[in-house]
């Protein structure tokens, strides 16, 4: 048994196999046995079950063994002083058993019951890097130690390798009981006709034919008729069946394959199943517990594989398991949500960037490397997900930008709240710009077709967020060095929108005009854009790609400001001869110097 094949270092269920294709062989005995002597069919029946569990129970348990290096291999990680690769993905981390536990100092100690010597090599080999034994056998794993730990494997596939086979063995297992005991539709055989020497060859092809026939679609299949018209199974038992009545006619209603004798044996054949499944799910979620979307879809394909068919047994089990791992991520992403309403927000001085900026597009990745392009109901959760999420941090984002702008406006006079105001607004602009560039960096670096037109919802709500906070900041910072002369003009825009003559209103005339040029001269203003920079240069010191695109926005407000200040002057101060005291040539280069 130690060189049983191995899929990717995970020692798959393989015994049965061989077993199935010797005991067909006497399909005939169990039939001749069933109609002479039942009790004796039973007994038989009893014993086939007693020693296939016994091959079952062992290999299942090794199969799930050689899963957890893969399982918890974020644990090692963890254990070893290294940064968990969990946060780097997750808003949260308190999640999993032992979840705000893991702060005492000292943490659990991995628990190692229960698991097999070749498991626990393994598992040790994965922690210490080595390979065990340092031979590779030929039937793909090392020599005596079980498994070769594979760390770039996901918990999620190594579980989708293990359901797989699970769900190949139970198939076949139901399919050849089915067979190997009769209780299976007669349509599952195959007749072939029997030469006899002292027949003519028109009688035989005549009477045989029909006898076969009978055999083939009748209500039972006699030990006479398997004799006589040499009827074998179909053998096909890897493949789910479809619904059949007894005369192999297709029934929505009927499990042929899951009559009463079949599910009792099932039952007892893989009483541990559940046991084991459960184990599989709750070790692969552990540190992970995203891993579930991912395990989804492997179950989802599962069951795909047997709707329609008679594996109400199996069916049954692979519900059982999409709610638990449904209900695992929806778990993981309520702490997550609950991680990003928790965020504490210090407007009073600047905090820099948000960690859920940084992870909201690093989840997307990892979630989306675990559901792909699929069909199945992890798509809709996966989906759902990330709307909540995105949801989330968008209006986490603008309730911040309006209490901020509410409160500067109702304390007008608080230079603190104008502070906290000015604050905010770098501390959104930061983060949207940290959240937009992960996006787009997904979108340009492993995001698949399918998956853009959803990204882009989101890309499109970011930039909307950010297009928003960048007005509102440049009408903040702007205020300081050229805030009168903004809104002088501004005044004047709406006297003459209201088709009145600036000249003869007395806060606009031509004194507080010639006061406002004298206020804002050349040298003046030389040295507010200088001061202006160092402002712009302080808030975005830790991004400097977003102090120059902020900068480049400054610059096109500033030209555009001024390019209004002369159209103004020039429709309603014409008489003045006044005009500013510098050019928008000096202004260019004053704004380029920096």
């Amino acid at each position: 048994d130690k060189g049983r094949a191995t899929v990717r270092g995970i020692r798959v269920i393989s015994g049965p196999d061989h077993v199935h294709k010797l005991m067909v062989k006497y399909a005939g005995l169990t039939l001749w046995l069933k109609e002479t002597k039942p009790s004796a069919d039973k007994e038989l029946q009893a014993l086939y079950i007693q020693c296939m569990n016994t091959l079952y129970a062992n290999q299942t348990k090794e199969l799930v063994d050689s899963c957890r290096p893969f399982f918890f291999r974020y644990r090692h990680d963890v254990n070893s002083g290294g940064p968990n690769p969990i946060a780097e993905f997750s808003f949260s981390t308190n999640v999993g058993p032992g979840a705000g536990g893991q702060g005492t100092g000292t943490g659990r100690r991995l628990s190692l019951d229960g698991i097999s010597g070749a498991a626990h090599h393994a598992i040790v080999s994965a922690v210490k890097g080595g390979d065990g034994s340092g031979s590779v056998s030929s039937a793909g794993g090392y020599g005596g130690s079980g498994v070769v730990p594979s760390n770039d494997m996901q918990p999620a596939e190594a579980f989708s390798i293990a359901l797989e086979n699970v769900v190949r063995n139970v198939i076949s297992e139901q399919n050849f009981i089915s067979d190997l005991f009769h209780y299976a539709p007669p349509v599952h055989a195959r007749a072939a006709q029997r030469s006899n020497s002292r027949r003519s060859t028109s009688q035989r092809s005549d009477s045989d034919s029909n006898e076969a026939a009978k055999a083939r679609l009748g209500e039972n299949v006699t030990f006479y008729n398997w004799v006589t018209y040499k009827v074998r199974p179909i053998e096909n038992w890897s493949a789910p069946r479809a619904k059949l009545d007894s005369k192999g006619v297709v029934s929505q209603t009927i499990h042929f394959g899951s009559v009463k004798e079949v599910k009792s044996m099932l039952d007892l054949l893989f009483g541990s199943l559940v046991t084991q499944l459960d184990a599989l799910v709750d070790m692969g979620t552990r540190f992970d517990p995203s891993q579930a979307v991912g395990m989804l879809v492997a179950v989802s394909k599962a069951l795909d594989l047997c709707q329609g068919t008679d594996q109400g047994f199996l069916i049954n089990l692979l519900e059982r398991c999409s709610e638990k791992l449904e209900s695992v991520f929806q778990r993981y992403i309520s702490e997550q949500a609950r991680a990003i309403e928790a965020t504490k927000f210090v407007t009073k001085k600047r905090m820099g960037v948000l960690p859920f900026a940084r992870i909201f597009p690093k989840f997307i990745a990892h979630v989306e490397g675990l559901v792909g392009e699929t069909g199945y109901s992890a798509r809709t959760i996966a989906d759902n997900a990330y709307s909540r999420i995105s949801r989330l941090i968008f209006d986490t984002l603008e309730s911040l930008l309006r209490e901020a702008e509410r409160n500067a406006q109702k304390n007008a006079d608080d230079k603190d709240a104008q502070k906290e105001q000015l604050n905010t607004h770098v501390l959104l602009l930061e983060n949207m710009f940290v959240l937009i560039a992960g996006l787009q960096s997904y979108k340009a670096h492993g995001c698949r077709p399918y998956f853009v037109p959803i990204l882009d919802t989101y890309l499109d709500h970011a930039q909307i967020v950010q297009r928003k906070v960048s007005r509102a900041y440049i009408k903040d910072v702007l205020s300081r060095p050229m805030g009168r002369l903004i809104s002088f003009f501004d005044a004047v825009e709406k006297c003459l929108a209201a088709r009145r003559d600036p000249l003869q209103t007395q806060s606009l005339g031509k004194a507080p005009l010639k006061k406002i040029v004298q206020v804002y001269s050349n040298s003046s203003m030389r040295d507010n854009i200088k001061q202006l920079y160092k402002r712009v240069e302080k808030h975005f010191a830790n991004e400097p790609k977003l102090r120059t695109i902020v900068w480049q926005s400054l610059t096109d407000d500033i030209l555009s400001n001024y390019q209004r200040f002369v159209t103004l002057l020039a429709r309603a101060y014409k008489s003045t001869n006044l005009t500013l005291d510098f050019t928008q040539t000096e202004l260019k280069r004053w704004l380029s110097e920096h």
